[in-house]
């Protein structure tokens, strides 16, 4: 009977803990870019610049800065002959702090937008992450001409 009464209290507290509720981090980040806009149009030489708000629960780790070339412009002649290579920068990480970080005039992949790249639709990803490694991810398409 002793050892009935030791099974059945070890197999409610078996249970009893299986159901417990993590109480972690669970809510992801989130950022809101103000520049630069869908659609917003850059030339070559220029500088593609972020601002933006990110904010977390509890505390924000970091953002990820990808660009990838989506298309070619629809309009005839917007690519210069012999250029048909898409910008491709290394990834930008943009070290994150404190649960409410503002970004202001921040130049993103550091530096110009280069000459010789194909012109068209580019998709900038952001990838934030909070302490607790949840991710969220933000997207805006621009113009390189």
């Amino acid at each position: 009977m002793k050892k009935m009464r030791y099974l059945i209290g070890l197999v409610l507290l078996v249970i009893v803990l299986g159901c417990s509720k993590d109480e972690g981090d669970k809510n992801p980040p989130h950022v809101t870019v103000l520049s630069p806009t869908n659609n917003q149009e850059f030339a070559r030489g220029g500088v593609l610049r972020l601002d933006a708000i990110f904010e977390d629960d509890v505390a924000l780790k970091e953002c990820r800065v990808n660009i990838e070339f989506v298309e070619e412009l629809p309009i005839e002649g917007a690519a210069l002959k012999g250029i048909d290579s898409p910008w491709e920068p290394e990834e930008m990480v943009i070290p994150l702090s404190e649960t409410l970080q503002e970004v202001s005039n921040l130049v993103l992949f550091g530096g110009d937008i280069p000459y010789q790249i194909q012109s068209g639709i580019y998709r900038l990803r952001f990838d934030i992450y909070d302490l607790a490694k949840n991710p969220a991810r933000q997207e805006v398409n621009v113009i390189i001409e």
